[in-house]
């Protein structure tokens, strides 16, 4: 079942990794009322003196802006997740040799350093589990903030259970959205983006933690200068989504929307098995397809995946993710290799051109990050940080 299902398999061709921003049809794009096509966006081109290669994206093109806004400079996003010296050898390497190469910057918050995967010994207040995520989430936003603040546009955080589309995220960051505005970080205006999920409450969302969540510079800045020394300091809980989310809703920051067009979502806090099959939910998971219903339209299975997908969660084990990243990147399959012969078609980067093996001729910064292997001081790792950003009075 899942993944591996038929229904998997749907799921798996239908997510484009760097394709083009997804758009409801038709859609006008000039005064004559004329639709979006490929044929009507080359041609628009055409009139307006712009030169359009032979393969081109065409949702790129500076004439093809009435729907999206984008950037003309990769936004550089630095990527971290959460997990313990259990997972180093197994999940934490897969990611490693995965998906993190390909963000500006990674390190994974650990309670041991080991500079050959990313991982950081990051000491926080309380005891190295679970049920005390929200204290290890304060203490890597803390990291986060001391260390890398000035050096990276978004920041994300999720668990070592993630499969991050990087190209996707970052082709999404790079747009200009209501949740996301045009130049947010030099008009001092913060940034929250996740998966939205139903506060218990009613009255709010939170970003969900599973499918990662993305912060710009000014909300981190804001999230240690005004929330984290008082805003539930002494708090042991699992749910740091759901708090940091509390704490954001106090200064007026909102979990804000990452739906496409079609009110398809990109960011998933379910596994893949119930992205790609199911109909039916459980009261947690039926609360936020409700919730998400209410929206954006209800949606189940397929219908509800955007084809900018951008990240995959509940992967637990090294060998899921691998799998995951062949069927997301096949071209990184050997072609006499059944997912080599089956799906092997080099996936396009807005930002640059094919990416093979994640390896590019572009002279983007982006496609050129080392792998993680060639050495922690790529990301100014240090074996353990004592930071006094979370020096707070005992409530």
């Amino acid at each position: 079942g899942g993944i591996e299902s038929v229904e998997g398999f749907n799921l798996m061709q239908k997510v484009q990794v760097g394709g083009p921003t997804p758009q409801l049809e038709p859609t006008i794009v000039n005064g004559s009322n004329e639709p979006y096509t490929d044929a009507n966006q080359r041609r628009l081109a055409e009139e307006s003196n712009e030169t359009v290669e032979e393969g081109q994206s065409i949702e790129n093109s500076p004439a093809a802006t009435a729907n999206t806004t984008k950037n003309s400079v990769a936004p550089r996003i630095l990527c971290a997740i959460y997990t313990h010296s259990g997972r180093h050898e197994t999940v934490v390497q897969a990611i490693a040799d995965t998906w993190a190469w390909r963000c500006d910057g990674f390190f994974a918050a650990s309670n041991a350093t080991n500079e050959t995967i990313g991982a950081v010994d990051l000491p926080h207040q309380g005891e190295e589990n679970y049920n005390n995520m929200w204290q290890k989430t304060r203490s890597i936003w803390a990291y986060i903030h001391d260390n890398y603040v000035d050096d990276f546009d978004y920041f994300l955080l999720g668990g070592d259970d993630l499969l991050l589309i990087v190209e996707n995220l970052r082709n999404f960051l790079a747009e200009a959205t209501e949740s996301n505005p045009a130049g947010a970080n030099e008009n001092n205006i913060p940034v929250y983006l996740g998966s939205q999920h139903p506060l218990d409450d009613g009255k709010g969302e939170f970003c969900c933690g599973g499918a990662g969540y993305v912060l710009n510079r000014v909300a981190v800045k804001r999230l240690i200068a005004e929330l984290l020394p008082t805003c539930a300091a002494d708090k042991k809980t699992s749910a740091e989504d759901r708090y940091l989310s509390l704490c954001f809703l106090g200064i007026g920051i909102r979990c804000g929307n990452t739906a496409d067009a079609k009110g398809q979502q990109r960011f998933h806090g379910v596994a893949p098995k119930y992205m790609a099959k199911t109909k039916r939910f459980g009261r947690y998971n039926g609360n936020i397809y409700k919730h998400w219903g209410s929206k954006y339209g209800f949606k189940t299975g397929l219908d509800l995946i955007s084809t900018q997908l951008t990240s995959y969660h509940n992967l637990p084990y090294a060998a899921f993710i691998h799998r995951i990243n062949a069927l997301t990147y096949p071209e990184t399959c050997p072609f006499n290799t059944l997912v080599g012969k089956t799906l092997n078609t080099p996936p396009i980067s807005a930002f640059g051109n094919n990416i093979n093996n994640g390896n590019s001729t572009n002279s983007t910064a982006h496609l050129q990050r080392p792998h993680p292997h060639a050495g922690a001081s790529e990301w100014k790792q240090s074996t353990r940080h004592t930071t006094n950003t979370l020096q707070h009075e005992p409530s």
